[in-house]
């Protein structure tokens, strides 16, 4: 049932609750489990639907708690708590709504599936009744899903790669749990009811999502403006207009190269790219298009760029380039320096023949620049090479700032100081002292570690600042393992 306008507004305070741990088996349902007290107090009563507001926003359909009662607590799965921006043992605002039903519903998957138009139909009726707001994660059990490793978005497209027979392995599709993120809804702006009249749209690009859930933007990686400026830049030139290329009689970039060390923010750049753009993005790299026998993986490579063309305008992004195509050495000839030799000298075939693969650019990452084999450097292939910095003192406060930005900190802890102490630290460095600390603090609070979180009991939620003593072991510890 569902409040009345006149009912809600005579609630004048809507009640902070703490987050406490659901059940996995009443998990993915969008169900919320609330004190059977506030709801009396809010006259509300199972299957009305409420706002859950923490630091972000979502919806959830109410269901009674009479074992709760006077604990002021409402019980959400692990998605909603994503949804709304909080964990275990924080407050959300809870407030009475009321839904419309949604005309149209736009899905972004974050893995490639199978049948999109017929899998929507799917979707639609494991969806019926549920309430939704733009920016929701979804947990849909039972669709066909690219099999492979969880990791790997690439995992889809090498499936496609290897169809055929002499395809070289390629993956069954396998039933399983899929998460979409709500692009946008029709109405906009409000919880919207999923009806089976509800017209589902789910985006051909793959969206990739941060730590918290949301799909990862600039505002994900500190320091680098400059470069994401200057590759959107390439690519409206590249992928965009390419008619530039026939007025002028240059052709615009084929590649670009990341170079920087480990954990500066290479992949992460390369996924935001991704999600900012409107271009279609396949990632790949040498586990990919690796197969056991001798011809398997040339063929997978150069269909690779053959799916590019039918997806133009369309970004290839190869991670490790150095191992996917290294520096070929002389010396003793092994089937090892075979293999390395094929697949350089067909990288560079397929990049000096991208005038056939028009609107495609190549977009590749290595740590170790000398390790690349010169050939594919030269103007014509890798035409853009982008140096990615270590982040100065300024960009080391704003990835303290990034990372802690949700933790609880002792008022002793100073984030420009440990800046100072993390001279020479990337951003995954960082991120690993603030994990470090995380654990320091949580030896201090006795916490049992060997307890997945979400599986814990509402009294053993950890609770203690991070002082400045955690960060100063973190940071110790982490320029041990950079020596």
């Amino acid at each position: 049932m569902f409040h009345k306008k006149n009912d809600r507004d005579e609630l004048t305070e809507m009640p902070r609750l703490r987050i406490a741990r659901l059940d996995k088996s009443r998990s993915g349902r969008t169900l919320c489990y609330i004190d059977q007290a506030v709801l009396d107090n809010l006259r509300l009563s199972t299957g009305d639907i409420v706002e859950i507001i923490g630091r972000k926003r979502t919806a959830g359909i109410i269901v009674a708690s009479p074992a709760d009662r006077g604990k002021n607590i409402i019980r959400i799965d692990g998605i909603q708590r994503k949804n709304s921006g909080s964990t275990i043992g924080e407050f959300v605002t809870i407030q009475p709504t009321i839904t419309v039903p949604a005309r149209e519903i736009e899905l972004g998957p974050t893995k490639e599936i199978y049948n999109i138009k017929k899998q929507a139909d799917i979707i639609r009726g494991k969806l019926v009744d549920k309430p939704i707001m733009t920016g929701d994660i979804i947990e849909i059990p039972g669709t066909l899903i690219k099999a492979g490793l969880e990791d790997n978005p690439m995992n889809g497209f090498m499936s496609k790669l290897g169809g055929g027979e002499g395809g070289g392995g390629a993956r069954r599709p396998a039933l399983g749990p899929l998460k979409v993120i709500v692009l946008s809804t029709n109405p906009t702006d409000r919880v919207v009811r999923f009806t089976r009249n509800t017209r589902v749209k789910i985006s051909k690009k793959i969206v990739n999502l941060n730590s918290t859930g949301k799909p990862v933007t600039a505002d994900d990686i500190v320091g680098l403006d400059n470069e994401i400026t200057e590759i959107k830049k390439i690519l409206n030139l590249s992928l965009t207009h390419p008619s530039f290329a026939e007025n002028s009689k240059i052709e615009p970039p084929k590649g670009i190269l990341l170079v920087g060390p480990s954990g500066v923010g290479k992949t992460l750049l390369a996924r935001i790219i991704a999600n900012e753009t409107e271009y279609y993005f396949i990632p790949t790299s040498l586990t990919d298009i690796f197969q056991k026998y001798q011809g398997d993986s040339e063929k997978r490579l150069k269909q690779l760029f053959e799916l590019a063309e039918k997806r133009a305008p369309c970004i290839i992004f190869i991670d490790h380039i150095e191992s996917f195509a290294p520096l070929i050495q002389k010396g003793m000839i092994t089937n090892a320096w075979y293999f390395e030799h094929r697949m350089v000298t067909l990288l560079m075939e397929l990049m000096d023949g991208m005038h056939h693969y028009r609107n495609v650019l190549v977009l590749a990452a290595t740590h170790n620049y000398d390790l690349v084999e010169p050939a594919l450097l030269r103007p014509g292939r890798f035409d853009i090479i982008l140096h990615l910095p270590l982040p100065d003192l300024n960009s080391r406060t704003k990835i303290y700032q990034l990372y802690t930005k949700e933790l609880p900190l002792d008022d002793e802890v100073s984030l420009e100081e440990l800046a100072e102490l993390s001279e020479n630290f990337t951003g995954a460095d960082i991120k690993g002292v603030c994990r470090l600390a995380i654990i320091s603090a949580t030896k201090r609070d006795k916490l049992d570690l060997q307890n997945d979180f979400d599986e814990l009991s509402d009294d053993e939620v950890f609770h203690a600042k991070l002082n400045n003593n955690d960060f100063l072991i973190a940071i110790e510890e982490i320029a041990k393992r950079l020596k």
